[in-house]
């Protein structure tokens, strides 16, 4: 077809006569540039009649804080995963949670060892019994006995652990739900990786109080 009239040649070269729709919608890419213009013009129209565009305020992350809330399920690109970065954002708060209470309670002179990667999905893992050992013989660490694990894991390394596993949840392609699908399992088996460590971590220093 040519033009708006539709008229052309269909199969076994007959003539078609319907029309062709017209849209009264006008359509155009945006981008940067188009927005930030009509931003600027927006805001100069309102300062003149007396206003001013209001800045945003309240959670970029509603998932977060609220969850789930019919009213927060569309937020632009931050629908994506949204069970995915609820996860993300609890398992990181835990992390900070751990970090101070390890600060306090546990001893610091155990060594990192590195960070296996997660099963899928975890298995679950009750908390082990905690164990307090024999204080050091440094003076200065004597009031700071050094608690383990059953596996004889230095709950420092432990609470740094879950805290790296916690932690990994706020990479861009977690927190804002861009991964595709196999990266989002393994960003949760991370989040509960952490959260089991996060027992542990809990159990030892329950054990202390």
């Amino acid at each position: 077809a040519s033009g708006n009239s539709g008229i052309g040649r269909g199969r076994g070269g007959r003539e078609r006569t319907d029309t062709l729709p017209i849209s009264k919608y006008r359509f155009r890419w945006s981008t940067p540039t188009v927005y930030f213009a009509a931003a600027a013009a927006a805001a100069a129209a309102t300062t003149t009649h007396g206003s001013r565009l209001l800045p945003h305020t309240g959670s970029f992350f509603p998932y977060a804080d609220n969850f789930p809330a019919a009213e927060n399920t569309w937020v632009g690109s931050y629908a994506q995963r949204r069970e995915l970065k609820a996860r993300a954002a609890a398992a990181a708060a835990t992390a900070v949670t751990m970090r101070s209470l390890a600060a306090t309670v546990f001893s610091s002179a155990c060594s990192l060892s590195p960070l296996p990667p997660p099963s899928h999905p975890p298995p679950p893992q009750p908390p082990a019994p905690a164990q307090v050992l024999a204080p050091e013989p440094d003076a200065k660490r004597r009031n700071k006995p050094n608690i383990t694990g059953g596996d004889d894991i230095c709950m420092d390394a432990l609470t740094a652990e879950a805290a790296r596993a916690g932690f990994l949840g706020l990479h861009h392609d977690a927190i804002t739900g861009t991964c595709p699908a196999d990266v989002a399992e393994d960003f949760i088996a991370w989040a509960a990786r952490a959260e089991s460590l996060g027992r542990r971590v809990l159990a030892g220093a329950a054990a202390l109080a």
